[in-house]
């Protein structure tokens, strides 16, 4: 599980590294607050509902993370063209 999380956290920065260098920190600005939202809004069901506690919290992190990469990706390849 660690090495999944760190491979993503690895693309995200490179996304997020592209965005600051060409100057357009509102894309990387709203993909923050899209992964804390998500974050959170994955994080209560599984701990309270599934019931797993501070297990899931790390779920809940890649969960933020994938929601992230897909908000970016897509504005990434959009600006190359």
């Amino acid at each position: 599980m660690l090495y999944i999380t760190t491979l993503f956290l690895n693309k995200c920065y490179r996304i997020q590294g592209y965005f600051r260098g060409m100057g357009d920190l509102k894309v990387t600005l709203s993909s923050s607050f899209i992964n804390m939202g998500v974050r959170v809004a994955a994080a209560v069901p599984l701990v309270f509902s599934m019931k797993l506690g501070i297990v899931a919290l790390p779920v809940a992190y890649l969960i933020g993370w994938l929601a992230m990469l897909a908000a970016e990706t897509p504005l990434l390849f959009r600006r190359k063209e």
